[in-house]
């Protein structure tokens, strides 16, 4: 074996707990077990199927599936009534109430089933009774003390009555029946008569009619919109069917005899007589219904046929009964139907791949044949079933033979975590003919849900009996006859425990023994049964049964697990899927079958819970598996967290180390992972909410938790031999113990230990919470600090238990501090927290009361003197504690009277008292590493002295900064003004400065750095400031903060370089945290620095680079990239509808980037036209097509942009759009194609009202030669064609406007000569062109005009210059 490992003892044990709880989360769905698939699959012919419980041991052979049989007779009133029948009898079962009804004509009878007793009856109706319904009404609708709702059908309506109790407000035993005599509500049948009622919990009343449409009865308080309280509406037509003339209704006529609603999903099921089956959708809300899918018994009954093609096609064609199955025991499988041979037939309403969805099918997945089929099974079929019932995992049938029925029980409880269908049943006769039957369903409270997740949609999955069994009683069931009352049991493996137990006058048989072998599996442990046992309260007449449990659970617990051969074998089997010969038990006079030979124990009373909200108490999302139908859960990984030493492995530790601790995990199971409050909101009558944390378990829940727990820690503590000051060393160092891995028994006997010290520990926690809830919980948990309050709302009870003993020991005081803030004397309180929870309150609390004392006296003391020197004595009190002082507490205190410079000295003190050898700071220069568990601890526990100091500081920061007093100030804390406040955050910060605590100075200088106290920081001189601001720096390289830190510290001492180099990086950094503005800030920051540097340094070598000159040159390029990834920026923003651009504004915001970039990501794919240009003209492209591309798609979009606005509008805008961009370009003619520009423009505008000199004289605004102007608009003159669209009359006003401004323009003499004498010359040929125009046009006389007064001015000019 290896060197021994070492862990935390208290880490073990919960890891062990967390494995068992895993381990009973891992169990398999109903669509598991029956080996789903997309095509339907059959199961029930191998052995496997049905094993018999004697190839465990012959002794087993009188265990039974079903028993406690007992018969009780009618009363003898109805017996009468019986004699006096005329026409009809009616009867049923109401097991919400524990009553059963018998309809005599038109009579009714109530009476208790149990004890044939309370006799209620109604005789008022006229017409014979043909069905009964009973059903829990709609809220608000009805006044309080009508508890339930009596339905009565006759051939012509329908009669609602009122139920209530002589005693209603007693939740247990509501006292007798009364049935109110006035009916609410009475409709008729329309001729229809009802064969079947079901009544959902949401008091929805749903009929099945001989019509074979599905009726429901609507009510309400006040009259709708059609003038009725009450009415009858089709479902099975439309839901205004009753608007319809019967004359035009089609439907079904097959009468329906069964309605089935599954209340988890919202989905009703019927069943008619011919065995037809529909599904209506009562939505999501199940407010609603709408008919979704019919599927004929032929349809099913072919399919089932083709599937089972060995089967004789009689087992499909008979659909007899029908049972949904709830959510909770399957998210795949929806509804099982029975046939009249006992065969059972799956159906989904969804997909296996979407269970989340509505239904909209009707689909059968799974052919379940019952007993009998298999090719070596001894045992008869079941034949002529009329009666089932079904749910987790449990089906009863009721077969009919020479009139008397049998009773066939199915189970899988035995069997549950198996990976296939496995199940143990019994065959019982009955005397009698079956009329009814039921469960008596009992609300278990507290019972945990094992939550799974399916495409975003939760399920609750309820955990097989075997995990459940300790707070569940056996299943209780209701047989009526004409004779009476039956009533059974189905037993749990616990109750078969004790028959064996009970039959064997003790452990020491074959019985016992082969229970044991059979129950050896990991989640089926006898042990944890025979603790159920063991732990029982001593109900009287039962000390023997306990004695013998207790000696079984000794003395076949000890081994380590040897499962049995024919286990083995069968496990074996349903892997290889190979039949088993075996013989099951189908004796009908077998033991248990009437009852006689067994007596059942009654099992723990659960109290109700008054907060429904408490029912469902979840595990915790880290052991929620998420399965598909693809993956059950035996596929899912195991806990990750669970520590073993690698040669001592789990299964090798015996039946009673593991029995203890799975029967431990089931107690703690519902709250272990359960957060240990939540927040609530409460109304003030004035309408005002307010928030405040609630406990997440009520004190009844506590209450049966203590109960199993404390019986299991007095069992442990009589039964093992534990020393005294092991014990006390368990408590007084919970946390610290270790845990050693040795031989196998030696190691199970530190486990045993551990888990003893954590029962105890959970005993006192839970005692804690009871006391806090007794004294209004959310009152003492107000009074808390902000941080702790959090704490609280984030921990679970599993670390509030293993972690929280700082937190257990807040509560306790402030538990304490409230009866001291009511002026309530302690004593009591005190010796209460002693008896109850010792380890949790000590002795250090009372020091925490007496100095709590004493600053509460400082307060109301007016002498100076007097009061320093009780505040000094409290904080050398406060000092005595150490380091398991409750500093926050303390603080608090201090607080109170504003003495800051002790909450300064406790806090560094208590520190120190934390860490003495300063292991903390040596882990934190070693930048803490994980493997250093104890300098980890040492670390956090000073930190968390120093985040307190640290967050007193903060507070008064803000209150120096309040401009307004609060109208409301903290009662625990006297009113401060900002001046003071300002002064008392001086003197914190004056006095942690001058502590010699370099971790404290460390702790500091970020916390300063991480609110944003920038000027703080860099104003304290400190060696260890550089120091941290190196570290810092390594720790977090690409930190904005720090950077934008570093920068203004570099900047503040001189280093202008350093400064200038981290703002570019900062620049470059790519986050989405910085700005494309706050990156052009830091480029700007950056020059400035650069050009802050003395010039004899510009030359010198900077980095990588030659010199600092060169970074700056560098800088100045990032720049001018910048401003046009601004521009591409600005322009996307101004898109219409620029949410849809967010992804293009993010990246642009997000980083810097290069003109390649900018130009394919950006500005051509959202057709930045300018911005295009103005990439080219930076990165100096010179495609020249390219740019005269560009320019086309700039006029035109500047074009669509004026054309409907008013010309002149239209003129000034495009004027402006000019001298834009011509500011930028004209001097670059690859950039500003002054040809091409001047061609769109003038041929789109040429038609306006525009001057048609407008573009020249914009351009000649922009300081471009006149001549070269001129020469431009001749060349596109010249160039003209015929059919072309620029009229050459335009073109001539403009020539003509061109060479009259050559008295306004500035050019040389030279060029004067040049342009008057190339103006003479062309207007010759101008005055040629124009005889060729249409003389009509008015515009041709006038150029005419112009131009030879052009000429003579042009001649006149030319005569005087010579």
């Amino acid at each position: 074996m290896a060197a021994p490992d070492t862990s935390n003892i208290l880490e073990v044990i919960t890891n062990f707990v967390d494995t068992f709880l895993q381990q009973d989360s891992c169990f398999p769905q109903l669509a598991d077990t029956l080996k789903l698939s997309q095509g339907v699959s059959i199961s029930g012919l191998q052995d496997v199927d049905y094993p018999n419980l004697e190839e465990f041991g012959n002794s087993l052979k009188t265990l039974s599936q079903f028993v406690g049989l007992k018969n009780i007779p009618l009363p003898k009133m109805l017996i009468d009534q019986f004699g006096q029948m005329v026409q009809r009898c009616e009867m049923g079962i109401f097991t919400e109430i524990g009553r059963a009804w018998l309809a005599i004509d038109t009579n009714i009878y109530l009476w208790k089933y149990d004890t044939g007793t309370d006799v209620a009856y109604y005789d008022a109706l006229s017409r014979l009774i043909t069905n009964v319904g009973f059903v829990k009404p709609r809220e608000g609708v009805f006044k309080s003390h009508i508890k339930y709702i009596l339905v009565l059908v006759t051939f012509d309506e329908i009669t609602l009555l009122g139920i209530t109790f002589s005693d209603i407000d007693n939740a247990d035993d509501m006292g007798d029946l009364l049935v109110i005599p006035e009916p609410i509500f009475t409709i008729p049948t329309d001729n229809i008569e009802i064969k079947v009622i079901k009544g959902t919990e949401d008091g929805r009343i749903f009929l099945g009619g001989s019509d074979g449409c599905l009726y429901e009865i609507t009510y309400q308080a006040d009259n709708g919109w059609f003038g009725r309280k009450c009415r009858k509406i089709n479902h099975s037509t439309s839901a205004f069917s009753f608007l319809v003339p019967k004359i035009l209704k089609t439907y079904n006529t097959s009468v329906i005899v069964q309605i089935e609603v599954d209340k988890t999903r919202n989905v009703l099921f019927t069943l008619s007589e011919e065995g037809d089956i529909e599904v209506f959708d009562l939505g999501t809300d199940g407010k609603s219904a709408s008919r979704v899918f019919y599927k004929s018994v032929s349809s099913i009954a072919k399919e089932a046929q083709s599937v089972a093609r060995t089967i004789d096609e009689v087992n499909f064609k008979k659909i007899v009964s029908i049972n949904a199955i709830e959510e909770s025991e399957s998210i795949h499988i929806n509804l099982v139907a029975v046939t009249q041979t006992g065969v059972r037939l799956y159906f989904t309403t969804t997909a296996l791949n979407s269970p989340e969805m509505r239904p909209f099918s009707l689909t059968l997945m799974h052919i379940r044949l019952p007993p009998g089929f298999a090719a070596s099974s001894l045992s008869h079929r079941p034949s002529s079933v009329h009666m089932s019932y079904y749910k987790r995992g449990n089906f009863i049938f009721i077969s009919s033979f020479d009139n008397k029925d049998t009773l066939w029980a199915l189970s899988n409880d035995t069997f549950a975590f198996n990976t296939e269908l496995s199940e143990l049943f019994s065959i019982i006769p009955l005397n009698n003919k079956i009329w009814s039957m039921a469960e008596e369903a009992k609300v278990v409270e507290f019972k945990p849900y094992q939550c799974v997740f399916v495409k975003n949609k939760t399920f609750a999955l309820e955990a097989p009996s075997t995990v459940t069994q300790h707070i569940e009683a056996p299943k209780k069931f209701v047989f009526l006859t004409t004779q009476g009352v039956i009533v059974g049991y189905k037993p749990r493996i616990v109750d078969q425990l004790k028959q064996l137990l009970m039959e064997n006058q003790g452990y020491d048989n074959e019985a016992v023994k082969s229970f044991f072998l059979l129950h050896s599996s990991p989640q089926t442990n006898a042990c944890a049964v025979a603790l159920i046992i063991a732990c029982d309260s001593h109900p009287p007449g039962e000390e023997r049964l306990i004695e013998w449990a207790t000696s079984a659970f000794f003395h076949y617990g000890s081994d380590p697990i040897v499962p049995s051969a024919a286990y083995n074998q069968h496990i074996q089997a349903l892997q290889a899927n190979k039949p088993v010969v075996s013989t099951p038990n189908s004796n009908p006079t077998s033991p248990g079958g009437d009852g006689s030979n067994f007596m059942l124990s009654p099992g723990m009373s659960i109290p109700r819970s008054t907060d429904t909200s408490f029912a469902l108490s979840p595990i915790r999302q880290q052991y929620v598996q998420n399965m598909s139908p693809q993956t059950t859960p035996q596929m899912q990984a195991q806990n990750p967290n669970f520590i073993v030493h690698p040669n001592v492995q789990l299964p090798s530790y015996s039946l009673k180390c593991r029995g203890l601790f799975i029967y431990f995990s089931r107690i703690i199971r519902p709250i272990w992972k359960l957060k240990t409050v939540s927040i609530k909101v409460t109304v003030s009558p004035e309408g005002a909410t307010k928030e405040h944390l609630a406990s997440n378990i009520s004190i009844d829940e506590i209450k049966v938790y203590l109960l199993r727990l404390s019986s299991l820690c007095n069992f442990l503590r009589s039964n093992m031999k534990f020393s005294q000051p092991e014990s006390d060393k368990y408590h007084t160092n919970l946390t610290r113990s270790p845990f050693v891995f040795g031989d196998i028994q030696a190691t199970e006997r530190q486990l045993i230990f551990g888990l003893f010290n954590l029962i105890q520990h959970c005993v006192e926690v839970l005692n804690l919470w009871k006391l806090l809830c007794v004294h209004q919980f959310h009152v003492i948990v107000s009074t808390l600090l902000k941080d702790k309050q959090t704490q609280l709302s984030n921990m679970t009870f599993q670390e509030l238990i293993v972690f929280g003993s700082e937190m257990t020991t807040i509560l306790a005081s402030a538990l304490v501090r409230r009866f001291i803030e009511d002026n309530s004397t302690t004593d009591i309180i005190n010796k209460r927290l002693q008896d109850l929870c010792p380890s949790i309150y000590k002795n250090e609390n009372a020091l925490h009361a007496k100095a709590h004392e004493m600053v509460i006296k400082a307060r109301s003391l007016t002498n100076e003197n007097d009061r320093k020197v009780l505040l000094e004595n409290a904080l050398e009190l406060c000092k005595k504690i150490g380091a398991r002082i409750n500093l926050a507490a303390i603080c608090e205190l201090f607080q109170t009277v504003h003495w800051y410079e002790a909450i300064v000295d406790i806090c560094l003190t208590t520190a120190q008292n934390c860490d003495p050898q300063n292991i903390a700071l040596h882990y934190y220069k070693n930048k803490e590493h994980m493997d250093d568990q104890q300098g980890k601890m040492a670390f956090n526990a000073r930190l968390e002295c120093f985040n307190l100091l640290l967050e007193i500081y903060g507070r008064l920061c803000q209150q120096s900064k309040a401009v307004l007093s609060p109208r409301t100030p903290d009662p625990s804390q006297s009113f401060l003004t900002p001046d003071a406040a300002k002064a008392h955050a001086n003197t914190i910060l004056r006095l942690a400065t001058q502590s010699s605590d370099e971790l404290f100075h460390y702790t500091l200088y970020n916390w300063l750095y991480e609110h944003g106290q920038n000027d703080k920081l860099l104003e304290i001189k400190s060696s260890y400031l550089e120091n941290f601001l190196k570290e810092k720096t390594t720790e977090l390289q690409d930190s904005i903060a720090l950077m934008d830190f570093l920068w203004m510290f570099y900047e503040r001492n001189g280093h202008f370089n350093a400064a200038a180099q981290i703002l570019s990086k900062l620049a470059d950094q790519q986050s989405t945290d910085i700005s494309l503005v706050k990156r052009i800030e830091y480029l700007s920051r950056a020059i400035v620095c650069m050009k802050s540097l003395d010039t004899r340094l510009m030359g010198a070598s900077f980095g990588k680079l030659n010199s600092a000159g060169e970074f700056l040159h560098i800088l100045e390029e990032k720049m001018e990239v910048a401003r046009i990834q601004m521009q591409l920026l600005d322009s996307i923003e101004k898109l219409p509808q620029p949410q849809h651009y967010e992804d293009a504004i993010r990246v642009l915001n997000s980083s810097l980037h290069n003109v390649t970039t900018l130009y394919k990501d950006f500005a051509e794919p959202f057709q930045l036209f300018e911005c295009q240009l103005k990439i080219l003209h930076c990165a100096g492209h010179e495609d020249l097509n390219l740019i005269e591309n560009i320019w086309r798609n700039i006029i035109d979009k500047e074009l669509m942009l004026v054309a409907n606005k008013e010309p002149e509008t239209q003129k000034n805008l495009l004027k402006n759009k000019i001298r834009e961009l011509g500011s930028l370009y004209l001097n670059t003619d690859k950039y500003f194609p002054i040809e091409l520009i001047i061609n769109i423009l003038e041929t789109a505008t040429q038609s306006s009202s525009f001057e048609p000199y407008w573009l020249a004289e914009t351009l000649l605004e922009l300081n471009m030669r006149l001549v070269e102007l001129f020469e431009i608009y001749h060349k596109i003159y010249k160039a003209r064609v015929y059919g072309a669209t620029l009229d050459p009359i335009h073109l001539l006003q403009i020539l003509i406007y061109l060479i009259n401004q050559l008295g306004h323009c500035h050019m040389s003499s030279s060029e004067r000569d040049y342009f008057m004498s190339k103006s003479l010359d062309v207007i010759s040929g101008y005055l040629i062109d124009c005889k060729t125009f249409d003389i009509n046009d008015p515009r041709v006389k006038t150029i005419n005009s112009e131009l030879n007064k052009t000429r003579l001015f042009l001649e006149r000019s030319t005569k005087s210059m010579y």
